[in-house]
């Protein structure tokens, strides 16, 4: 904009109009058009979930915090339930060494800093962190919900811990597929669909835009996150993915509760689609990859959604200016590997039931078996859903 104001052509909409089109087609995100009419932060929440690959030991009782095992102290630092403290320490960070340095990178790479410069980004916000109090202790829950709540009253946002658990959409054999021997990449694109099929769909939920989103994505202001380009796409589509290349990303999306049949349309070709596999393969052999349960599968459900959306030229259009896509900056997909990943890697991990048994039989991925034979895990035969209630000193807001 400063080199446009030097050359006097900051007023000229036709030259602001290519800009912010070129930026698009280059996967620029922070150049933008601002919205004519912008988004108050009562419109939206933001939505952000941690899924443990494994169940933490509920024995041993020794877990600090909801991530992994638990064990890294650095996701319950001091310092980041300040921002001014850890302001200082960005600003502070070059001159860092030793064993301080050491201690702001961990510090930086824990999800509870992602979080907390989320929450930076959108003061007076509604913010959720989903999470299955199956695979946790109490312990776990306990201090977590007190990190965040500092996090919350620090930064002026309204944050809160919410149980996937407790979600109504959250039953038959969709429940049973949230079982830990299922694949991690199959549970999590499955929760960012349930949470988002409640969002829509439920009254309790007031506000008209639901964000999903990976806690590795870039943190965006309310002015990036509903540029006017954004917003005419919820508008004439009810939804945006991220674009990479010419495909949608799911690391994230946002969906307007106020499109006509979107909800539906979601449910019906996402969760019910899933559902009904389920059903399927428990008395007969996967046949063809399309029906295939794995690390995909629910990634892939979203090609008919767009197409039950109506969304045009979908993934053959070149021209992708009209295709409801927002850019945001994250990792590459962890799915770009050219089809050499290893039988033992989780990106190759399926799943299935067998006749009635409610407990997930696995192939590749972190079963040790790669004969084809369908085996269950044996860390994970006997696991039982216990999902967790707060305990009585904790008031939980669902």
């Amino acid at each position: 904009m400063t080199k446009l104001k030097e050359y006097q052509l900051d007023v000229n909409e036709k030259i602001l109009e290519e800009l912010y089109d070129f930026a698009y087609l280059i996967n620029q995100p922070h150049i933008y058009p601002l919205a004519k009419n912008p988004v108050s932060t009562d419109e939206y929440n933001l939505n952000f979930f941690w899924v443990n690959l494994n169940p933490q030991n509920r024995i041993q009782n020794t877990a600090k915090n909801i991530f992994n095992d638990g064990s890294d102290p650095f996701e319950n630092a001091e310092e980041l339930k300040n921002p001014n403290v850890l302001s200082e320490l960005e600003k502070m960070k070059e001159s860092l060494e030793g064993e301080a340095l050491i201690n702001w990178q961990n510090i930086k790479n824990t999800f509870t800093y992602k979080l907390s410069k989320w929450a930076d980004a959108n003061p007076g916000a509604q913010m959720n962190l989903w999470y299955d109090s199956a695979l946790v202790t109490q312990q776990a829950q306990k201090q977590t919900f007190e990190m965040i709540s500092e996090i919350a009253q620090s930064r002026k946002v309204d944050l809160r811990l919410r149980d996937i658990r407790i979600l109504p959409n959250i039953e038959g054999e969709i429940q049973l597929s949230l079982h830990p021997a299922t694949p991690i990449y199959y549970r999590v694109d499955l929760l960012k669909a349930l949470i988002t099929d409640y969002m829509m769909s439920s009254p309790e939920e007031k506000s008209k835009y639901c964000v999903i989103s990976d806690i590795d994505v870039e943190p965006m202001p309310q002015q990036q996150l509903f540029d006017q380009r954004t917003l005419n796409y919820l508008s004439s589509y009810g939804y945006v993915f991220h674009r990479y290349g010419f495909s949608a990303e799911n690391d994230f999306l946002i969906f307007n509760k106020d499109k006509e049949d979107i909800q539906k349309i979601h449910h019906e070709t996402v969760i019910q689609y899933i559902e009904y596999l389920i059903n399927e393969q428990r008395n007969y052999e996967p046949n063809g990859s399309e029906y295939e349960l794995g690390a995909q599968c629910v990634y892939n459900r979203y090609r008919p959604f767009r197409e039950g959306m109506h969304e045009p030229c979908s993934f053959v259009c070149r021209d992708v200016l009209v295709l409801p896509r927002k850019i945001v900056k994250s990792p590459q997909s962890r799915f770009h590997h050219n089809g050499k990943a290893p039988l033992s890697s989780q990106i190759n991990e399926r799943f299935r039931f067998i006749g009635e048994r409610n407990t997930p039989y696995t192939l590749n991925g972190r079963n040790p078996r790669f004969d084809g034979e369908w085996s269950q895990l044996p860390k994970l035969v006997d696991w039982k859903v216990e999902p967790l209630t707060f305990s009585s000193d904790i008031q939980e807001t669902f």
